[in-house]
């Protein structure tokens, strides 16, 4: 459930040029802890109903970063 929200939520705030982050933002999604997992799915629905952002998201993830960064 959680990975078919991630390319709707970061598409919205997505340039051409930035097509890899999607697939490190799932990445790093599936390789976090269920906990972090869990925060990461809040964020991503509160930013769908206009009440988050993607920083919001980045915060939840582990490290608050992309694996890789």
């Amino acid at each position: 459930m959680i990975l078919s929200l991630i390319p709707l939520a970061v598409s919205l705030l997505q340039k051409p040029e930035d097509q890899g982050v999607v697939e490190r933002l799932i990445e790093t999604i599936d390789e976090a802890p269920e906990e972090s997992q869990a925060r990461v799915k809040k964020a991503i629905l509160d930013m769908e109903d206009g009440n988050g952002s993607l920083e919001n998201v980045f915060a939840a993830l582990p490290g608050h970063k992309l694996q890789g960064a």
